[in-house]
């Protein structure tokens, strides 16, 4: 799997009432063609999104140019929390040529779907829940099991995955619902931003679980906090280290590794992202990553993550990915 996160917002929106690929018009859908045609150019052949897309002009892109998308079902409570529209999409997707897995969660074990300071209105019969306030660990464990209950009696044929944010070691599932948790959930993804290496996580895993998992986001930005700098090169650096490690550990390379690929952050650049700064603006604010941080300087610099800039003009880690997918 030669994976990329796509999340395309138009300058000047966020990601409510800009994201492309919702309602397409005739010009956002030419924009979407120019981005897979040059994912396909690139070696990428999978696409992992934070929302679904089901708009059947934009499926119909997805499957000519041959990507695979990695279908998100539940990664914000209060946005995804209407079931009947869940199952709406999985009834939609599940013949559509282009879908992969459903995928449970994005980093639920740190934002537990986004429930911070929420107030729950939902009756217990719609989900398995009651709470007034952030969900816990567990809460969290009994909607991924109730999803992906609901979505296995509708589809037998993909997998369902579920993604962990990793910070310098895995979820250990032999804690409190850990096991029964692996049980619910066929493929495992975890977000790693580290330094120019996932370190031993690899084989953490393996002394967990046989089952598969990939890297469902990764990667580095390409502004440099250090010397307040556009910085592509440090984002080269850093991607080619990242991704050679990941495609020196796939599973399809060795039947020993239980790697199956990685998702890149990201193919476009976001320019809604910084919570200080203007939607219109490329601003240059983020968070302090701490020691374990993104390479070079340890920082989320939120709106700078491409491998395209907001224009589509490729930076140079696109053509060194493109190169190693080639095996060049």
């Amino acid at each position: 799997m030669n994976g990329v996160c796509y999340n395309p917002v138009r300058k000047g929106a966020n990601e409510d009432n800009g994201l492309i690929t919702l309602n397409p018009t005739p010009e956002d859908l030419v924009i979407i063609e120019k981005d897979f045609k040059m994912m396909q150019e690139a070696g990428f052949n999978t696409i992992r999104t934070y929302r679904p897309i089901i708009d059947y002009r934009v499926l119909s892109l997805i499957s000519k140019y041959q990507l695979r998308t990695i279908v998100p079902l539940f990664a914000n409570y209060e946005r995804d929390k209407n079931l009947n529209l869940l199952l709406k999409t999985v009834e939609i997707l599940k013949n559509e040529p282009s879908t992969l897995m459903w995928e449970i969660g994005n980093e639920w074990n740190l934002n537990h779907f986004y429930t911070h300071d929420f107030k729950d209105t939902t009756s217990s019969d719609t989900l398995p829940l009651k709470s007034e306030k952030e969900l816990t660990n567990n809460q969290c464990i009994r909607i991924i099991k109730h999803i992906a209950k609901l979505v296995r009696k509708r589809d037998i044929n993909h997998p369902i995955s579920s993604v962990l944010i990793n910070s310098k070691s895995i979820i250990n599932p032999t804690e409190e619902n850990g096991c029964e948790f692996l049980e619910c959930i066929d493929i495992y993804g975890i977000n790693v931003y580290d330094w120019l290496s996932f370190g031993d996580r690899f084989s953490q895993w393996k002394e967990m679980s046989q089952k598969p998992f990939y890297i469902g986001e990764f990667g580095a930005d390409c502004y440099n906090q250090n010397n307040k700098e556009y910085d592509p090169l440090s984002q080269q650096i850093a991607d080619k280290s990242v991704v050679t490690e990941i495609l020196n550990n796939l599973s399809a390379k060795d039947p020993d590794n239980i790697l199956i690929g990685g998702c890149i952050f990201e193919w476009t650049d976001e320019w809604w992202k910084d919570p200080w700064g203007f939607l219109d603006t490329h601003d240059t604010g983020g968070y302090d990553a701490g020691k374990y941080g993104p390479y070079p300087d340890h920082f989320f610099t939120e709106e700078w993550w491409g491998l395209v800039d907001i224009e589509r003009n490729t930076r140079e880690a696109y053509y060194t990915i493109q190169s190693l997918f080639k095996g060049e």
